[in-house]
């Protein structure tokens, strides 16, 4: 009984090892993926000689603009820019 206990909990804490390494080997594909699809369009637009907004969409995901406020008395106003990756 002693030794059937030992191998079901040594058992459930190499499940828990497969499922975290599993995770991980994910995560890292899917970063994998996320940088060869940007640097594929790096890529595209290494010899660019001008910025276009066509191109920079395809480098920003999106652009929260907050709520502009006074701080020490100059008005801030916080943007946030998120890249594709």
């Amino acid at each position: 009984m002693k030794l059937s206990a030992e191998y079901k909990a040594e058992q459930r804490e190499l499940e828990e090892k497969v499922k975290a390494d599993q995770q991980e080997v994910d995560t890292y594909e899917q970063n994998k993926s996320d940088f060869d699809s940007f640097a594929a369009i790096i890529r595209k637009y290494v010899g660019m000689k001008e910025l276009t907004s066509a191109i920079i969409n395809k480098f920003i995901k999106k652009i929260i603009v907050h709520a502009p406020e006074k701080v020490d008395g100059k008005q801030v106003q916080k943007v946030d820019i998120f890249s594709t990756l």
